[in-house]
């Protein structure tokens, strides 16, 4: 594992099929750069308030777990049964905006997937990636919503896990 230092691609994942989608996308050009590719899952820890009641709620731990499922689940979907060489995992508790622009200031290029399209303008982009495309410090590439190559049902995001589970 290296440090946040090494130059490199970064792939912001959340676990849509776009966000797959583009991390295919962004291991084929790191390979073609001899670059490393670090994929990074944020996270933020849902806080009760402080009159609500605890019980059944996942503590940060469960929480962060799941993070770790998430990105191990995306993993396998866009890589399956071999992972690129070179490749560095984060997952990191924050604002998903806040750690990707962070982390952009020592990458070579920032890639995110886009899984939804704005009504008002007819454009693929959401806050983190309006926050990104805004104020990251390297180029951004925003990888567009569509089928993902070699799965039967995972246009929809939210059918990404139980594809997985099967």
């Amino acid at each position: 594992m290296s440090d946040n230092t090494e130059r490199g691609i970064i792939a912001g994942v959340s676990g849509s099929a776009a966000s797959v989608r583009a991390l295919r996308w962004a291991a084929q050009v790191a390979e073609r750069r001899r670059l490393p590719l670090r994929v990074i899952l944020a996270w933020e820890p849902e806080r009760l308030a402080g009159y609500a009641q605890v019980d059944g709620h996942p503590g940060h731990g469960t929480q962060e777990q799941a993070a770790h499922e998430r990105l191990g689940a995306a993993l396998r979907l866009a890589f399956w049964p071999a992972l690129p060489k070179d490749l560095i995992t984060e997952v990191v508790a924050g604002s998903a905006e806040r750690i990707l622009v962070d982390r952009s200031a020592n990458a070579e290029l920032l890639v995110l997937g886009s899984a939804a399209v704005c009504r008002e303008t007819g454009s693929p982009i959401g806050p983190v990636i309006r926050g990104c495309l805004s104020q990251a410090r390297c180029p951004v590439a925003v990888i567009g919503a569509g089928p993902v190559p070699g799965t039967a049902d995972c246009a929809e995001p939210n059918r990404l896990t139980r594809v997985l589970a099967a």
